[in-house]
């Protein structure tokens, strides 16, 4: 059995607007035999946005007042990799499901599935490996039912060649009501990757090849 807790106060400075997030967390969990694992959060936590660019999505706009979330779910987890940080086989599933409530109710469901092939290993132990990702998210209702803030976007770290956030749906302009530089976020999200990593000097530095593709939709 587990548990855990965070208190937190954070400032994100986007580039069309400042949000500021203060909340509480508990993770209760659970492991069962050597694989499975479960782990139950329960959070609360306000946001305010403040600082809105003029030529921002009207969606912004319309959500700058401060807003209260509270929200509970699961996470279902199965791994057989063996190496947490450096896997070279085996595979790891992992589902979950999260319902908000307060000034807006919704549910995310989530689920990725990852597998590790260990192509070939030299006489110093120093593995290349093949990774085969897939990930999905999925907000039910309307295209609005989450706030902006809240709903689905890839990019940066999780969709490599793109800007944080960029893998999403456009907003539309406040100020002339046209296409936005700027997302909103979306209720539907897949990714599909594939990775090669090629040892150079220990596990210190590695060389990658990758292909990644998904899609962030209304």
């Amino acid at each position: 059995y587990s548990m855990g807790g965070s208190v937190y106060y954070r400032d994100r400075i986007y580039r069309a607007y400042d949000e500021q997030r203060i909340g509480a967390e508990v993770r209760v969990g659970r492991r069962y035999g050597s694989r499975w694992n479960l782990s139950i959060p329960f959070r609360v936590e306000t946001i305010e946005l403040s600082n809105i660019d003029e030529d921002a999505p009207t969606e912004y706009f319309e959500q700058e007042e401060g807003s209260m979330l509270a929200s509970a779910g699961f996470s279902l987890s199965r791994s057989s990799l063996d190496n947490i940080t450096f896997p070279s086989k085996g595979n790891k599933l992992e589902m979950g499901l999260e319902l908000f409530t307060g000034d807006y109710s919704f549910a995310v469901l989530k689920g990725e599935a990852s597998r590790y092939f260990r192509l070939r290993e030299n006489v110093l132990g120093e593995k290349t490996v093949l990774q085969l990702t897939a990930r999905a998210a999925y907000i039910p209702g309307d295209e609005d039912v989450a706030p902006f803030y809240q709903r689905l976007y890839m990019g940066g770290q999780t969709f490599r060649g793109f800007d944080y956030r960029a893998v999403a749906p456009a907003g539309i302009r406040n100020d002339t009501g046209g296409v936005s530089e700027d997302t909103v976020g979306g209720n539907f999200m897949f990714f599909a990757g594939a990775e090669v990593r090629h040892p150079l000097f220990t596990d210190l530095l590695s060389g990658v090849a990758f292909i990644d593709t998904g899609t962030v939709d209304e």
